[in-house]
């Protein structure tokens, strides 16, 4: 039942989700592939030599993504910058629309990017005559490397502007959604001293301020933290060492920024990787995961 119901959500999140659903595909291939050259090692070294192929056909899977990107749009793999006046206003006005404190912005891709609404719906919709492109409006973990950049841009956890989410310009997402953390009930939820509620398969407990903005505390005690060491002298997001780092507090990457937030504040019953110890979590978990609704979704017309 557990299963049945786990892969029905995903299926309605995927339905009309092309792209997501091709990812999605492709780094299932990856575990795969990982696994059969892992089956091959000696046994005591089968979970490093997974670790390890799995690290190495995910850097082709993003490497191969990043060229097609950079090829359909005409450029090559260069600095591509989130420029002052990017924004697009129809998308920034259905940003501010859904805008609320701790909602997640989601980018479709093999890997994609996550970030944290941090501001209050009101102070978002104060500052929206006088922003741009560069006005900070989410918190994430961002790597500074050669791929995008943008003014005063750091290394690890920081505020990001929102020409990423709502721009024309080439270093921001293309395809974006928007998604609300609803929870789940645990199998059994107290509900007084020594009664307890059961829930099967789940049922969402909804959108919680409180929750919302435990989790935006967190990711902000998080600021200055660094991303992930580089593997190599150029990086794009989630290659070599990421599968080292999941539960680090030295180091850090936006999906595990993400999740480690709202585990922070809300517990299993806002566990975005549901306790299954995989090496990491990315941000499709987060997109397809049970305990996320998509609220809506944009894409960016690039120039």
């Amino acid at each position: 039942m557990w299963k049945d119901a786990y892969v029905e959500s995903i299926v309605s999140k995927l339905s009309d989700d092309e792209i997501s659903l091709t990812c999605i595909s492709e780094l299932n291939d990856v575990v795969t592939k990982s696994l059969k050259k892992a089956e091959r090692a000696a046994y005591e070294d089968q979970k490093e030599s997974f670790l390890t192929n799995y690290s190495k056909e995910l850097s082709k899977l993003v490497r191969k993504q990043e060229k097609e990107r950079n090829s359909s749009s005409g450029s090559s793999i260069k600095t591509k910058n989130i420029t002052e006046d990017c924004l697009i206003k129809k998308n920034f006005d259905v940003l501010l629309k859904n805008y609320e404190k701790g909602r997640i912005l989601h980018e479709k891709g093999a890997i994609g990017h996550v970030s944290l609404m941090h501001l209050t719906n009101k102070k978002a919709n104060e500052i929206k005559d006088s922003a741009n492109g560069w006005t900070r409006m989410t918190v994430t973990s961002f790597a500074y490397h050669n791929t995008t950049t943008w003014p005063g841009q750091s290394d690890g956890v920081q505020y990001e502007p929102v020409g990423y989410w709502c721009g024309n310009c080439e270093g921001g997402a293309e395809e974006v959604n928007l998604l609300k953390a609803v929870g789940e009930y645990t199998k059994f939820t107290q509900c007084g001293k020594n009664w307890y509620e059961f829930k099967w398969p789940w049922e969402r407990i909804g959108e919680n301020k409180s929750i919302n903005e435990k989790a935006v505390n967190f990711a902000e005690s998080r600021l200055g933290v660094p991303y992930i060491p580089k593997g190599g002298d150029w990086q794009i997001p989630y290659l070599d060492n990421f599968v080292k780092y999941k539960w680090s507090d030295d180091y850090s990457y936006c999906s595990q920024i993400v999740w480690r937030s709202f585990k922070d504040a809300g517990g299993k019953q806002y566990d975005f990787e549901d306790n299954l110890s995989l090496p990491w979590i990315s941000p499709n978990d987060i997109y397809v995961n049970h305990k996320t609704d998509k609220i809506t979704s944009w894409k960016n017309d690039k120039k």
